[in-house]
């Protein structure tokens, strides 16, 4: 998994929300689409985990570490 830095240090980051990849200051290592990736701040606070494509931006889909498998959208549909 790789670590992200965004700009967004003033906004509210919240769940589903898209990052673009205007946003991404920095990305730790290589990543290709569908790469689980913790998102972090300038400051280096966690904002969540998500999923990037790196022509487009990231989607947020947790603010939790937890893994994002099946067991983690089986329960989100069933809410």
């Amino acid at each position: 998994m790789a670590n992200v830095v965004i700009k967004k240090e003033n906004q509210i980051v919240k769940v589903n929300d898209f990052i673009d990849k205007k946003e991404i200051l920095s990305i730790q290592r290589e990543v290709q689409i569908g790469f689980t990736v913790d998102v972090f701040n300038e400051q280096k606070h966690f904002l969540g985990r998500g999923i990037i494509d790196p022509e487009k931006g990231i989607i947020l889909l947790t603010k939790e570490k937890e893994a994002i498998s099946s067991k983690f959208f089986e329960k989100k549909i069933k809410l």
